[in-house]
């Protein structure tokens, strides 16, 4: 318990000693706080003042209980330390990382504006660490909340081990025993016979006892089952000396090293069941799994790679196809680790020890099996767990439409961009738009298409934020305009949409829901606040995915925006309810204040137009610079001699490009009083434009006037597609063939592909039966 708690109690204690049995001035009090469980005893001297000193009136003990359910529990391992080796980093990082963490600090927050403290590290790096420090975290919890509920039952090494382990996987070895399950394992049925005694002292070597065998006769009763015979007895003494052994906190360690040094082979056959089936052999009731089914898996048959290796998609196909009844997965630990393990128990147990052989036999065997019990499953279950142009939308409904329909919308309307769905329908209703322009059925206008992915589209259309946004309108419609708004800026479409309906990834519905939902989450919000977001004219679905902020602070920012107007400086946020101090630190670096926007939404309100009178303007609440970086950066632009309200002009930007090449970051750090990172970042802040976006980097949609059929490609034919998806083993892309095509790893010459890449391929192979 801590000092502050204990304090707490015996002030408590002081006040009812006092309202029992008033005391005289100068007498002193001596509490004794007992805590339950520990029988820990923790003395604390509080004392009632008065005329005299402490002790001169005499002292009075006053004893007290208290329920032990704050005990202070100190674990054997470090965050820090384990994670900088887990994730091959400074331990330095890896706690400032934590940290920052625990401080309730967001992910796009650290990356962009705590640089010092992490090395530079990337947003990728970071998301692992706190993913590992979380998995961390969870075995905490879990050894608490055993260790408090059930203190009395685990023995004392028992205890030690769990504050050692580091991974879920020891924990559940370590309390399989304690679950309250109706079945109990060899070794708890062996201790309610009573032999676990004559066990500890077969291990311990003492007495001499247990030289040899015949001495077991002693310990036989044969009116009790499990003690009837010698075998039996000797049976009962092996499995809770294996039990001893597989739980005791050196041997864990030992396990833990020879994790990082063995070389695990991870082996997938087809399984034994189905290899039957294809002899023509009845194994069981039900067809099993289908031809078409078993092909997927064919690369997986005869599967042999080091476990280390093995890529995470080949890892969860593997496991998908286990469940389903196609494959069979072994892991195939070293012999060497085995002699390892073996040698390092032989030496604890037997090394100091008479050499009585009985004794050595019995506790060789032991080892044996606690091998089985522990280093090998232990072993196993860790490398095996498991903005600008109208847009026409043109979905499958608008395939039915004639020529000259569609030809008067795009003359009405303007336009020359189509947007199609790339669902069911959209390689018909690309030829037939094909075959019009090919007919010059749109002239005068230049009309193009895109394919959109539509993944998530038709789940938002049936969603409560849909009716919100579209009250009364058709699902199919709002699913149109969605995918229409997804060519004009996808951000703000894509974060309406639930994450795991996103279809990015490998094998994403065997991922638990709520890991699956909490990474993705975490990624959409990564994209949202490093793009920014114009705080007067931000959607509440935007300002939920904003660092710092959830749905209920963005639905309080929205509604500040309606009843008194825009916000004319980022210092106003702290006027919103829901957003104090922290927050606003999270989320303040990550908003705009743009002047646009800003005039337009003033002029709209008469509240508007009150406040611009009274509050005072900031230029670089226009920036990425954060607020807590201002004074800095105004030092900068003394030094450089520009005037913050120029700030997004081309003459500025001009200004600071022209000076920067005259002195170093290094120097203009120790001038402005701040960090390097931060000095860089200021920099950079100051000579974007006002309508800087960080998405004008990657590559624009694919526009087509044509299309090409399968049937009309050959090998060698050149194409131009939009990279879909990328994995461990290589990218798809989308060719406009209906199915997308894979461009292996070794055929990417070193080049990294990202997701939206524009690329020219070269077909190598055509497979149409797959």
């Amino acid at each position: 318990m801590s000092t502050n708690n204990a304090l707490e109690d015996s002030i408590v204690i002081l006040e009812e000693v006092e309202g029992t049995r008033p005391l005289a001035g100068g007498t002193g009090i001596e509490l004794e706080v007992l805590y339950d469980g520990q029988a820990e005893e923790v003395q604390h001297v509080a004392q009632k003042t008065g005329r005299g000193e402490v002790g001169g009136a005499g002292t009075l003990k006053y004893r007290k209980r208290i329920p032990d359910n704050d005990v202070e529990i100190v674990f054997e391992w470090d965050p820090a330390k384990v994670i900088a080796e887990r994730q091959s980093v400074d331990e330095w990082v890896a706690r400032n990382v934590i940290s920052m963490f625990d401080q309730e600090n967001t992910l796009p927050f650290i990356a962009r504006y705590r640089k010092e403290r992490t090395g530079n590290m990337e947003v990728e790096k970071l998301r692992e660490i706190q993913n590992a420090y979380s998995q961390l975290k969870h075995v905490q919890e879990r050894v608490l909340k055993i260790l408090k509920g059930d203190r009395k039952r685990l023995p004392e090494d028992r205890k030690a081990s769990l504050l050692r382990a580091t991974t879920m996987h020891e924990v559940e070895h370590l309390t399989a025993a304690y679950k309250g399950s109706g079945k109990r394992t060899y070794a708890e049925r062996a201790r309610e016979l009573g032999l676990e005694p004559a066990a500890l002292e077969v291990m311990q070597g003492t007495h001499n006892k247990f030289s040899n065998r015949q001495e077991l006769y002693s310990l036989m009763d044969l009116n009790k089952e499990g003690l009837r015979t010698i075998e039996e007895v000797e049976q009962g003494l092996q499995h809770i000396i294996a039990d001893v052994i597989s739980k005791d906190p050196q041997v864990l360690d030992c396990v833990r090293q020879l994790m990082k040094l063995c070389k695990p082979v991870l082996e997938c056959n087809k399984a034994r069941k189905q290899m039957k089936r294809d002899q023509g052999k009845m194994v069981s009731r039900g067809p099993g799994p289908s031809d078409d089914l078993c092909a997927k898996y064919e690369n997986y048959f005869e599967y042999k790679n080091l476990a280390w290796n093995t890529k995470p998609h080949s890892m969860l196909a593997m496991n998908r196809g286990e469940h389903q009844g196609v494959l069979s997965v072994k892991v195939a630990i070293p012999d060497n680790t085995y002699v390892h393990f073996f040698n390092y128990c032989q030496q604890k147990w037997l090394g100091m020890a008479p050499p009585h052989y009985y004794r050595t036999q019995l506790v060789m065997m032991s080892i044996e099996d606690s091998w089985e019990r522990l280093g090998e499953k232990l072993l196993t279950t860790t490398i095996y767990p498991f903005r600008g142009n109208q847009h026409l939308q043109v979905e499958d409904w608008c395939k039915d439409h004639n020529a000259r329909t569609l030809r008067e919308i795009v003359h009405k309307y303007r336009c020359e961009l189509f947007a199609i769905g790339n669902g069911t329908g959209c390689r018909e209703t690309e030829t037939y738009l094909t075959r019009l322009i090919a007919q010059k059925c749109f002239d005068p206008y230049n009309v193009q298409y895109t394919i959109i992915n539509e993944t998530g589209a038709s789940q938002y259309s049936v969603s409560p934020e849909a009716r919100t946004e579209f009250p009364g309108l058709d699902p199919n419609h709002i699913s149109a305009l969605s995918l229409a708004r997804r060519l004009q800026d996808p951000l703000l479409e894509y974060i309406k949409v639930h994450p795991m309906h996103m279809g990015v990834g490998m094998y994403q519905h065997d991922i638990p829901e709520r890991i699956l939902h909490a990474s993705l989450d975490s990624v959409m919000t990564e994209c949202v606040s490093f793009v920014g977001v114009d705080i007067n004219s931000a959607s509440e679905f935007v300002l939920r995915k904003l660092s710092g902020l959830n749905k209920p602070r963005a639905a309080n920012i929205v509604e500040y925006r309606k009843t008194k107007g825009p916000f004319i400086n980022r210092e106003q946020l702290k006027s919103v309810k829901g957003i104090g101090p922290r927050t606003f630190e999270q989320c303040a670096g990550f908003i705009r204040i743009m002047p646009e926007t800003l005039e337009m939404e003033i002029n709209k309100t008469p509240q508007g137009k009150k406040r611009a009178e009274k509050e005072a303007v900031s230029p670089l609440d226009r920036t990425m610079i954060h607020p807590e970086s201002y004074g800095a950066a105004m030092k900068f632009l003394s030094i450089v001699g520009v005037r913050s309200q120029d700030i997004g002009a081309d003459h500025f930007i001009r200004t600071v490009r022209h000076f920067m090449p005259t002195t170093t970051l290094d120097a203009l750090s120790e001038q402005c009083e701040t960090t390097l990172p931060t000095m860089q970042l200021i920099v950079e802040g100051l000579t974007q434009p006002l309508d800087y976006d960080i998405r004008a980097q990657f590559e624009k949609p694919l526009f087509r006037k044509g299309i090409t059929s399968i049937d009309d490609v050959a090998l060698g034919t050149k194409l131009t597609g939009t990279v879909r998806n990328v994995t461990h083993f290589g990218a798809f892309v989308d060719v406009g063939l209906g199915n997308d095509g894979l461009v292996h790893v070794t055929k990417m010459a070193g080049v990294r592909l990202e997701l939206g890449n524009i690329v020219e391929v070269s077909v190598i192979s055509i497979e149409k039966e797959r």
